[in-house]
């Protein structure tokens, strides 16, 4: 929590908020948490909307209201960066929050045969990051009224990388090849089992 009248303005704040409508406080401390990376020209992009926004949104005058007052929405990068949604859950009842794109962040941690307490390499060690912070934010978005947009999450240690969501997919090749490869693999045990 800041004290809004506490703070001084950069001139690059001040030109940034005069240009687009912003109090040049709320640029500042913007600039101060990390590096700008997209502005939403939201009530332009509202107005190419209307005819949706005239069907699907109840309230018409608290929409003007809000796009009034927030012309244009800032993204700041303060690292890593995960867009999530939520997904039904195949392999059990329920369902979680995934990383459907990422930017900043290695996906994957990539210590697969890291050493465990006693010195010996480990099978696990590849945890696929973006999802496992996506389900731990998803504890705090919630699913239906509690309305929170954003989770920051503070000291998490990763690597960054330009690598993103989409570099984690399985292709249908490497999936077929997989499944082969563990047909084959349990015929054989069968066969040599029958045997025994």
């Amino acid at each position: 929590m800041v004290k809004i009248d506490e703070i001084r303005p950069s001139r690059k704040a001040r030109t940034i908020g005069r240009y687009f409508k912003k109090p040049p406080e709320v640029i500042e401390l913007y600039l101060r948490e990390g590096e700008i990376v997209c502005v939403i020209p939201l009530r332009k992009i509202a107005r190419g909307l209307d005819n949706l926004f005239e069907r699907f949104n109840k309230d018409r005058e608290a929409e003007r209201e809000v796009i009034g007052k927030d012309p244009y929405i800032f993204i700041v990068s303060v690292g890593g960066m995960l867009l999530t949604d939520t997904e039904i859950k195949y392999d059990k009842f329920g369902t979680q929050d995934i990383a459907v794109g990422s930017s900043g962040i290695r996906p994957v941690s990539g210590d697969f045969g890291g050493k465990d307490l006693y010195g010996k390499p480990k099978v696990g060690g590849i945890d696929n990051l973006t999802d496992l912070v996506s389900a731990a934010a998803n504890l705090l978005f919630g699913q239906t009224s509690q309305s929170v947009p954003v989770v920051i999450i503070r000291g998490l240690e990763y690597e960054s990388s330009e690598a993103g969501v989409k570099d984690t997919l399985y292709s249908g090749a490497q999936i077929k090849r997989a499944m082969r490869q563990c047909l084959w693999e349990n015929l054989k045990y069968r066969a040599v089992s029958m045997f025994l």
